[in-house]
């Protein structure tokens, strides 16, 4: 896989920033060193907006070329939908369009629920700019991202592995975004124990942690704007046939009445209160 540039957009919405070079008149910044990067992020940070910024910003500097394939949670496909509708159109991956995304014919931008995962099988090395995993943690062990790969490879996860240290899950985020680079799974273990217990952390050019600082906001309005997006997103849901994303209503299951009567057809004795009255 060819090297590609790892693109770092300067604006006032992201408040973790990290840079290449300092220079004020350049607003797009980049390195030409990884094939790919892994970003943690909590929960309730906004992931999709900020890749939106980022990819607009490279898009009108002729940085970077569409098609996309963004691979997300099934909870998040209507945000997703809706931030990067504003860069082009976007596809959501399905069996009937399958054969027509496989072969690239004019969908800029691929969206793939998790539901859905399988139907990348037939996929291999497209010619996609960027290839996102949303929740990469959950699908790193699949046999499918052996062979899945874009110009460059972003893992998003909110997995604390620095509490949970699931090597084998580590080395799998490691070597999709950067293969080859850490070695074999067997030895991985021992390598990342050694760099822990010396305070080293040999992944921090690759893995980055996107957060914000919460008293650099005022909460009453952050969770107004919040219920303001998510009548945004609710609209966005039913004009583009979507599922809602803020549905919390569970199928109804009708009570199957139990029998009166037994396999051998005799009836089943009436239940008594400890009063003597038949209930």
């Amino acid at each position: 896989m060819n090297e590609f540039m790892m693109w770092v957009v300067c604006l006032k919405e992201m408040a973790n920033l990290y840079l290449s070079h300092w220079n004020a008149e350049e607003k797009v910044c980049w390195r030409k060193k990884f094939d790919g990067a892994i970003l943690s992020y909590e929960e309730g940070v906004n992931v999709p907006l900020a890749f939106q910024a980022l990819w607009q910003a490279l898009i009108n500097a002729n940085k970077v070329k569409l098609p996309f394939l963004i691979v997300v949670s099934d909870d998040n496909l209507v945000i997703w939908h809706y931030y990067l509708s504003q860069l082009g159109e976007v596809c959501i991956l399905n069996s009937q369009n399958r054969k027509a995304v496989l072969q690239n014919t004019g969908f800029s931008i691929v969206l793939v629920p998790h539901s859905d995962i399988k139907l990348l099988q037939t996929f291999e090395e497209n010619d996609y700019s960027f290839i996102v995993v949303e929740n990469f943690d959950c699908v790193a062990t699949t046999r499918l991202f052996k062979r899945l790969s874009g110009q460059f490879n972003i893992a998003l996860t909110k997995q604390k592995f620095m509490v949970d240290r699931d090597y084998k899950k580590i080395w799998h985020i490691l070597n999709w975004t950067n293969p080859g680079k850490f070695g074999k799974l067997n030895d991985f273990p021992q390598f990342d124990r050694d760099h822990i217990d010396n305070l080293c952390n040999p992944y921090d050019d690759i893995w980055f942690t996107y957060d914000f600082a919460v008293g650099e906001y005022d909460l009453d309005k952050d969770q107004e704007e919040k219920e303001k997006l998510e009548k945004i997103l609710s609209d966005w849901a039913k004009k583009n046939g979507l599922p809602s994303r803020n549905s919390t209503e569970k199928p109804t299951r009708k009570r199957r009445l139990a029998s009166a009567r037994t396999a051998k057809g005799k009836r089943l004795p009436k239940k008594r209160s400890k009063q003597g009255n038949v209930d």
